[in-house]
């Protein structure tokens, strides 16, 4: 049912584009780069949009975005903030 209000068809694979039109928000145009029987995975320009058919194994369909424009928050800290302090790697 998700994959067809989104406009996936049974035939499309990894690597096939489509248009996602829903209502309130504006069209997306992506590609498919992964696909399961449960798991749906687009790509667009602005980001990673991932659905998971939790919905077989009766539980809440959920969805996951992950976006490139630099609005969203990952890691706690804002896009473009300084970056977390990590292992050195000046091997001292």
């Amino acid at each position: 049912m998700l994959l067809r209000a989104l406009g996936v068809t049974d035939t499309m694979a990894v690597g096939d584009r489509l248009r996602v039109e829903l209502p309130g928000v504006d069209p997306l145009d992506a590609v498919i780069d992964y696909r399961t029987e449960h798991f749906l995975g687009l790509r667009t320009d602005a980001g990673l949009y991932r659905s998971f058919g939790r919905n077989a194994f009766k539980a809440p369909v959920g969805i996951t975005l992950h976006l490139f424009d630099g609005t969203g928050e990952g890691d706690g800290q804002k896009a473009g903030g300084p970056a977390a302090p990590g292992p050195s790697r000046t091997g001292s």
